[in-house]
C-alpha cells in the first residue's frame, strides 16, 4: 500500500503541476492530427478543397461535426482525432467546471460521510498522519488553516477531503461532519488550539445527541475519539486527573497524546538500553540534548528503567543548558533522583569535547555506557556528534541512536556511506515523524488492548476479594478510568518487553501449532513481581504520589516501600500480574518463547 501511495503522490503531482501544459500539449495533438487525417481523407476521395478547410474540419472534431468519415478508406490519422479531439475537448470542459464549483462539488462529496477521520493541522507530522490514515483505507478529512499550505494538493491527490479555515470554529467542524467522524486528531502545533478543538468536538456530539439521535446510546458504533496533541506537561495532568467531559458522555472519548514521547517509547523499545548487559550490572545511558525528545527519553526511561539486577538506572545528561535543566526537571519531578542516578554535564557539544577526561574516566573505571541517545533537534547537528564520538562508541562496543526528522535527507546520505564505513554500523538512526506520527501509534490501539486487559484483569481479581468501586474507584470500566489511571496502565504494559528480556524470552505471533501455555517458573515469577513493584514505585513517584497511610484523593499510599517491606497480600497482587502476562499478551495474539 505503502509503495502504491507513493506512486501515486508522484504520478498525481506531477500531472497536477502540468496540468494545463498537458492538455494544451493534448489540444495541439488532436488539432495537429485532425488536420492532417482531413486533407489525406480529402485526397482519397479526390474531393476539390482550399487549402483552409483542412484546417476547418479539424475544429469540427472537437465538437463532434464530422463528415468525412463515411467514405473509406479512412487515414488513420483522422481515425485517431475523431476520438481524441472530443475527449480532450470533454475532459477539458470537466476540469474547468471542477474548478470553478469546487466548493460545492466539496459539500456533495462530503454528503453523509460518516466513520471518517477529521484531521485538525498539516504540519508534518499531520501530513503523516494523512498518508498512513490513507494507506489504511480509511476516509480522510483535513482542516488546514494555512491555505497555501504546499502540502495541500498532494493530501486532495492521495483522497483526502482538505478544508481550509480555523478547526476551533464550529462551522469547519460541522463542515467536516466530525459529529459523525470515527476519530477527531487535534495537531496544530498549539496545545491551546488542540483543547479548544476537543471542546467544540465535545459540543456538536451533545447538540447531535440533543437533536434526536436516540441511537447514539453509548454504541461503540457511534462513538466519536478524539485524539488531543498536548507538550505541555502541566495542561496534561490537569486534565487526566480530573474527571474530564468524556467521562460524563459515553459517546464521546478523549485522549491525549504527546509526539514526543511516542518517539521516546519507540527509541527505549526498539533500542532498550538494557539488551546487552551482565546481570547484576549498573545499566547507563548517556542523552545528549534535552529538549523535548531528550526530556521524554528521561522520563520513559525513567519509568521502565527497572531491571532483572535491582540497581538504579544511571542516566548521565550533556546539554548546553544543563544547569537550566537540571532546575526544572526538579521542580517537574521532584523524585526523580529516588528512581534513577541523575548526572547532569552542561556542554555545547558543536563546540566543547563530549568525552573530557574526567568523564572518560568515570565512564572506562567505575560506570561503563550502555547505550547513548543522541536528541539534538537538529539532523546535521545530531550526525556530526555522533561522528565526533564514533572512536570512543568502537572502543566501548556500543550503540549510539540519533534522532532524524525523516528517513530523508542526511539520513538516507547516512545509509549510503555505511557500506564505506563499517564503523557507521554502530550509528542508529531513528526517523522522528515516520516512527511516532504515525496511525497505530497514535490511536495506540494495540497498547491500549493490552493495557485494557490489565485493567479489567484487576478488577476481575479485586471484586472477588469483596472490594467495591467506593473502597477503590478505580474498580470501574476501562472508559470510565481518569487518563492519569490509563496512562499508569499502559506503562505497566510497556515493561512487559523488559520483563520478558530479564528471563530470556521474547514474543512472536500466536502459533496455532503451538504445544501449550507458557508458564514462568518459580524464581522467575518472584524476579518479574519484584521487578513489577519497583516500577510501580517509580510511576507513583512521578505522578506525585508520596508515602503514608492510604488516602487516594491525596494522593497518598503506604506501598511506596521495598519489596521485602510489602504486606502479603500486596506481593500476591505483583506474581498475579506476572502468571498473567501469557493470557495478557494472547488476547493481542501474541505468545512468548524463550531464546
Amino acid at each position: 500500500m505503502k509503495t502504491r501511495s507513493k506512486f501515486v503522490i508522484n504520478m498525481s503531482t506531477l500531472l497536477r503541476r502540468h496540468r494545463w501544459l498537458i492538455i494544451g500539449f493534448l489540444w495541439l495533438t488532436a488539432y495537429a492530427l485532425g488536420a492532417w487525417g482531413s486533407l489525406r481523407q480529402l485526397q482519397t476521395i479526390q474531393r476539390h478543397h482550399s487549402v483552409f478547410e483542412p484546417f476547418y474540419r479539424a475544429l469540427q472534431l472537437f465538437v463532434l461535426e464530422e463528415n468525412l468519415a463515411s467514405e473509406p478508406p479512412i487515414a488513420w490519422q483522422y481515425q485517431l482525432a475523431m476520438f481524441l479531439a472530443p475527449g480532450v475537448a470533454i475532459y477539458t470542459t470537466i476540469i474547468t467546471v471542477a474548478s470553478l464549483f469546487q466548493d460545492q462539488l466539496l459539500l456533495v462529496r462530503l454528503g453523509r460521510l460518516k466513520k471518517h477521520v477529521v484531521i485538525c493541522g498539516l504540519g508534518r507530522q499531520g501530513f503523516q498522519l494523512v498518508k498512513d490514515f490513507i494507506d489504511n483505507g480509511d476516509r480522510v478529512v483535513v482542516i488546514e488553516l494555512n491555505e497555501s499550505n504546499e502540502v495541500i494538493n498532494t493530501c486532495r491527490d492521495l483522497g483526502a477531503i482538505v478544508l481550509t479555515g480555523n478547526a476551533t470554529d464550529p462551522a469547519m467542524l460541522k463542515m467536516a461532519r466530525a459529529a459523525y467522524a470515527r476519530c477527531i486528531i487535534a495537531i496544530c502545533g498549539d496545545d491551546g488550539i488542540n483543547s479548544e478543538i476537543s471542546g467544540q468536538a465535545h459540543n456538536l456530539m451533545r447538540e447531535r445527541w440533543k437533536a434526536g439521535n436516540s441511537q447514539l446510546n453509548g454504541s461503540p458504533d457511534e462513538q466519536l475519539d478524539c485524539y488531543v496533541h498536548i507538550v505541555d506537561e502541566k495542561l496534561r495532568r490537569l486534565f487526566g486527573r480530573g474527571q474530564t467531559f468524556e467521562h460524563k458522555d459515553h459517546n464521546f472519548r478523549l485522549r491525549f497524546f504527546n509526539t514526543f514521547e511516542n518517539c521516546a517509547r519507540e527509541i527505549l523499545d526498539k533500542f532498550p538500553p538494557e539488551a546487552d548487559v551482565n546481570a547484576g550490572s549498573q545499566v547507563h545511558i548517556l542523552i545528549i540534548g534535552l529538549g523535548q525528545l531528550g526530556g521524554s527519553v528521561l522520563l520513559q526511561a525513567a519509568r521502565i528503567g527497572h531491571y532483572a539486577g535491582g540497581r538504579k538506572l544511571r542516566i548521565t545528561i550533556i546539554d548546553r543548558e544543563a544547569d537550566i535543566r537540571s532546575s526544572e526537571i526538579a521542580l517537574r519531578f521532584p523524585a526523580l533522583p529516588q528512581i534513577c542516578d541523575l548526572r547532569f554535564i552542561q556542554k555545547d557539544v558543536e563546540r566543547d569535547k563530549i568525552f573530557d577526561d574526567e568523564l572518560l574516566k568515570s565512564i572506562e573505571s567505575d560506570h561503563p555506557l550502555n547505550k547513548i541517545y543522541i536528541c539534538l533537534d537538529d539532523d546535521a547537528e545530531g550526525l556530526s556528534c555522533a561522528l565526533t564520538i564514533l572512536p570512543d562508541v568502537k572502543k566501548w562496543n556500543i550503540e549510539v541512536i540519533v534522532r532524524m526528522a525523516q528517513n530523508i535527507g542526511i539520513s538516507t546520505l547516512l545509509d549510503e556511506i555505511k557500506p564505506l564505513t563499517p564503523d557507521l554500523d554502530r550509528i542508529r538512526q531513528f526517523p522522528v515523524i515516520n516512527s511516532a506520527c504515525r496511525r497505530e501509534i497514535i490511536l495506540n490501539e494495540t497498547l491500549d488492548k493490552l493495557a485494557k486487559q490489565i485493567h479489567m484483569e484487576y478488577v476481575a481479581d479485586q471484586i472477588a476479594r469483596g472490594f467495591t468501586p467506593k473502597e477503590k474507584p478505580n474498580l470501574v470500566d476501562w472508559n470510565e478510568l481518569p487518563e492519569e489511571i490509563r496512562e499508569s496502565n499502559r506503562q505497566q504494559a510497556d515493561h512487559i518487553s523488559v520483563k520478558l528480556r530479564a528471563v530470556g524470552c521474547l514474543t512472536r505471533h500466536a502459533n496455532l501449532s503451538s504445544s501449550g501455555d507458557f508458564y514462568f517458573t518459580d524464581e522467575e515469577d518472584e524476579l518479574l513481581a519484584r521487578m513489577e513493584h519497583t516500577r510501580w514505585v517509580a510511576d507513583r513517584l512521578l505522578s506525585g504520589w508520596r508515602l503514608g497511610d492510604r488516602d487516594d484523593s491525596n494522593r497518598i499510599t503506604p506501598y511506596l516501600v521495598e519489596w521485602d517491606q510489602l504486606p502479603g497480600d500486596v506481593k500476591k497482587n505483583d506474581r498475579n500480574a506476572i502468571q498473567k502476562i501469557p493470557a495478557y499478551l494472547k488476547e493481542i495474539g501474541l505468545e512468548i518463547m524463550r531464546k
